[in-house]
């Protein structure tokens, strides 16, 4: 037997704030997660500073972040990275 579901606004907006709450955290975590792909990848090839480091923890625009990491792993020298991402 099928029963018919009520439409209750509060559960529904209650649903799309969790959905928008999940969402929010995924992006954040993928964030954090290719900013320290970056610094552990220059940090394994050159020395890097902590100004450097603070750089890349500050950029949350994840395309921005995928172009720093192809960036990180095809520089030659941490100057060639800086001087790359200094560009956008």
């Amino acid at each position: 037997m099928i029963e018919t579901v009520k439409y209750d606004a509060r559960v529904t907006g209650d649903y799309m704030r969790l959905m928008e709450d999940e969402e929010v955290l995924l992006e954040r975590g993928t964030q954090r997660g290719i900013q320290k792909s970056i610094i552990k990848l220059l940090e394994f090839r050159f020395p890097i500073s902590e100004e450097i480091s603070e750089k890349i923890g500050a950029q949350e625009d994840l395309k921005i972040l995928d172009e720093w990491l192809l960036i990180a792993a095809k520089a030659t020298s941490i100057e060639d990275f800086t001087s790359k991402i200094s560009c956008q």
